[in-house]
């Protein structure tokens, strides 16, 4: 019971709507794992000790589990380029 009440809060609202833009992680628009830490805390009293547990608990929620994509810093989008210009110039 508790499981689809929690779904059912999730798909009905966002973390910015339910926590608060201060209180919620990332843009406030989509779930992550320390948003819903936050509400099974605040709405159910329940604290799991691992990560996965709540990953567990979005997959029960049809939710998926996407990671960012990395992104390098010393990355230089002009010189990635003029590199690409090199090869094809060699080729």
């Amino acid at each position: 019971m508790e499981i689809e009440t929690l779904s059912e809060l999730l798909h009905r609202t966002t973390p910015a709507r339910l926590l608060g833009a201060e209180g919620s992680h990332g843009d406030g628009a989509h779930w992550s794992v320390a948003d819903l830490a936050q509400v099974v805390l605040d709405k159910f009293g329940v604290r799991y000790q691992s990560v996965t547990s709540y990953r567990t608990l979005l997959a029960r929620c049809d939710f998926s589990y996407q990671r960012a994509t990395k992104q390098y810093k010393s990355h230089n989008e002009f010189k990635v380029i003029d590199f690409e210009e090199q090869l094809e110039k060699n080729s």
